[in-house]
């Protein structure tokens, strides 16, 4: 890190030591230093697709860890933004429409253990709570879908791309598109 500060001291506008300190605080974990560096990477490469994902990635991660909820949707909407700005400059990047629908996913995964307490109340409250927060994962669940099925579009043998959608279409009780994406995945050899 001495070297890569010394550098940057000395050709404040070298790229390649920019990337070479964000992919150190990657591996670091480093999060607000690598927040910062990839703001400043944009400015320096504002049509660079991959920095958009990768900030993305960050604040997606970030939203995962977080358990105050304000701080969540904070990251969250953080995230969404990142990737909308890859995709305005690359409409059909695989990696930010699959990562949009992954925001989504995981965030209704988020949903299931609250759904497994609230299933124990069989009160008419403890019920009506469990229909609400269904509904709630439902929804998001529906908001992945169309960029997982444009994700497989772009990119058809992606294992990860049709495991989610197996999973998306079952939690929706769509058995007969689960189980066709069962299929696809048992003949990819997974």
């Amino acid at each position: 890190m001495g070297y890569l500060a010394k550098g940057r001291e000395m050709a404040p506008d070298d790229t390649a030591l920019l990337f070479a300190e964000i992919n150190h605080y990657l591996k670091a974990g480093e999060t607000d230093k690598l927040i910062s560096n990839l703001e400043t990477a944009i400015e320096k490469e504002p049509d660079n697709v991959s920095i958009y994902n990768t900030l993305g990635s960050v604040y997606d991660q970030m939203q995962q860890n977080e358990k105050d909820p304000a701080k969540s949707k904070m990251a969250f909407d953080k995230a969404m933004k990142y990737y909308n700005e890859a995709l305005k400059r690359e409409r059909e990047n695989f990696d930010a429409t699959y990562s949009v629908g992954a925001l989504y996913y995981n965030k209704a995964a988020s949903y299931v253990d609250e759904l497994n307490e609230l299933a124990n109340d069989f009160t008419p409250a403890g019920m009506k709570n469990y229909d609400a927060k269904k509904k709630e994962m439902d929804g998001l669940f529906e908001e992945a879908l169309p960029h997982f099925v444009k994700a497989e579009g772009l990119n058809p043998k992606d294992g990860n791309t049709i495991i989610a959608l197996k999973e998306i279409y079952a939690r929706l009780n769509n058995l007969e598109k689960s189980n066709e994406y069962k299929a696809k995945i048992e003949a990819m050899g997974n």
